[in-house]
C-alpha cells in the first residue's frame, strides 16, 4: 500500500503544489497504517493464546513525523512505550519483535540492517524511558540537550494517551 499511496500523494502534490495538504495526507496515511499494524500485532498475539496487552502502551512518532510534516518521503522514527507490568517485558518483547518485523516489511520502517530498522523504532518500558531521559541524557550536558530538544517533537500516533502525555511530559520537564 505504502509505494501506491506516495505516488498517488505525489501526483496530488504535482496538481496542487501545496506542502501543507501532503504534509497532511501523508502523516495521516502513515499514522492510519501504524495504528492498524499494531492493532493486528495484538490480534496475532491474542490468537496465540499471549492474551491482551498486560499493561498500556504508545506508540510516538518524532521528528518530521512528530511535527506532521511526512512526505512521501520520511525517516520514520517511532518510540514504543508500554508500562512497567511485572509480566509485562516477555509481551511486550514478543510484540515490538513482530511490530518491528511487519513495520518494516510494509515499508513504514527503513529497510536495511537490524541496527537500522532499530535506530528507527525505540523500544522499551516506562523506567527504560525514564532511566533513558533523566540519567543518560541530562549528565551529557550540550549533546543530551541536543538530543532533548528533537525528543520534543513526539507526538502520540496509537494507544494509551495517558502513558504518552506523561512520557512526553518528562522531556518537557527536563
Amino acid at each position: 500500500l505504502l509505494p501506491r499511496f506516495n505516488v498517488l500523494a505525489e501526483s496530488y502534490f504535482r496538481k496542487r503544489g501545496s506542502a501543507l495538504a501532503i504534509n497532511t495526507i501523508c502523516t495521516d496515511f502513515r499514522d492510519s497504517l501504524l495504528t492498524r499494524s499494531l492493532e493486528m500485532v495484538e490480534h496475532w498475539l491474542q490468537s496465540e493464546g499471549l492474551g491482551l496487552p498486560p499493561s498500556p502502551y504508545c506508540c510516538l512518532a518524532g521528528g518530521a513525523l512528530g511535527r506532521g510534516e511526512t512526505t512521501f518521503s520520511v525517516v520514520p522514527w517511532y518510540v514504543f512505550i508500554y508500562g512497567d507490568d511485572l509480566g509485562g517485558a516477555d509481551y511486550f518483547k514478543a510484540f515490538t519483535y513482530r511490530a518491528l518485523a511487519f513495520l518494516e516489511k510494509i515499508g513504514l520502517l527503513k529497510e536495511g540492517s537490524k541496527s537500522a530498522v532499530l535506530k528507527s523504532f525505540w523500544r522499551g518500558s516506562r523506567t527504560q524511558w525514564r532511566d533513558e531521559v533523566v540519567g543518560e541524557l541530562i549528565p551529557q550536558g550540550a549533546r543530551g540537550l541536543m538530543e532533548l530538544v528533537r525528543r520534543t517533537d513526539l507526538r502520540l500516533v496509537s494507544g494509551d494517551v495517558d502513558l504518552a502525555g506523561e512520557m512526553a511530559n518528562l522531556i518537557r520537564s527536563m
